[in-house]
């Protein structure tokens, strides 16, 4: 009787050691399912504000999700890429903050919170500016941006990718879109303060520094921040400006000692008028 019972326990084990090479482990990395392949990024346009200069540093890649699922339905094209945009809205969404995440650090004063992952930038929205940083390893810098001439605390406002600043006479906009953060201006009236020569806005720019762009055509007035070392950190350019009617309007953009100035020849323009830097 011993002879059958040790052949049927050699056999069983047999079996058991060749459906173990049969079937994978579900556990293993090697098993998991792969995640979808990413849409190909659609190529920027030069126009967004605040962009992020990629200049003595390599643009980190995404790692390579190409390969195929190993079991298990591939995603549709559709679905997959439908996917990737919501996530991307998600990523941009500007969300306000709790009373646990105000008393942190840095967050003094903060009432909006929001980062843009194509240019690897945050901004924090203060009570009557933007403080713009990069989320990037080793990349400390750090500018705020306000409106100056305003000595009233503006009304803030936000809803999905948009802030808005409502000061008298002027209202302050920022949007997180995927090239970049937008930054505008919404005009009603002419200000009373314009004269002949045009309307001048004039900006604030604490702890970086506004220089024409390196790389800027001729007749263009666009800016680059710099920090005190003068190291090119964010693109401010493609301004455009229109009223009323849709009448383009001209404007340029200049540095000055405390960060620049938006001059717009208005003298023919329709209220109400954009300002556009995009």
């Amino acid at each position: 009787m011993r002879r059958p019972l040790f052949a049927f326990i050699l056999v069983a084990l047999l079996l058991l050691s060749l459906a173990k090479l049969l079937i994978r482990d579900p556990s293993s990395p090697h098993n998991a399912p792969q995640s979808p392949t990413p849409p190909e990024a659609a190529p920027t346009t030069g126009t967004a504000s605040l962009q992020f200069h990629e200049r003595d540093e390599e643009t980190p890649t995404r790692p390579s999700l190409a390969r195929k699922p190993l079991n298990g339905p591939q995603i549709p094209s559709n679905e997959r890429d439908s996917l990737w945009a919501n996530l991307d809205e998600a990523r941009r969404e500007i969300r306000p903050l709790d009373e646990r995440q105000q008393s942190l650090e840095g967050n003094e004063g903060v009432h909006y919170f929001t980062h843009n992952p194509g240019q690897k930038l945050t901004a924090r929205f203060l009570d009557s500016g933007v403080r713009i940083e990069s989320s990037r390893p080793r990349r400390g810098w750090s500018g705020t941006l306000s409106l100056a001439g305003h000595p009233t605390t503006p009304e803030v406002a936000s809803e999905n990718h948009e802030v808005r600043y409502q000061h008298q006479g002027v209202t302050e906009w920022y949007v997180n879109r995927p090239e970049g953060i937008e930054h505008g201006f919404h005009i009603p009236i002419r200000p009373g303060e314009a004269d002949d020569d045009g309307l001048v806005l004039k900006m604030n720019l604490e702890g970086l520094r506004a220089a024409p762009l390196g790389d800027r055509e001729i007749d263009s007035s666009d800016l680059q921040f710099e920090t005190t070392d003068g190291e090119p950190v964010v693109a401010y350019k493609g301004l455009l400006a229109w009223d009323a009617e849709g009448r383009d309007l001209p404007a340029a953009m200049h540095p000055t000692d405390d960060g620049f100035q938006i001059v717009l020849d208005d003298r023919e323009a329709t209220y109400p008028v954009t300002i556009d830097p995009w």
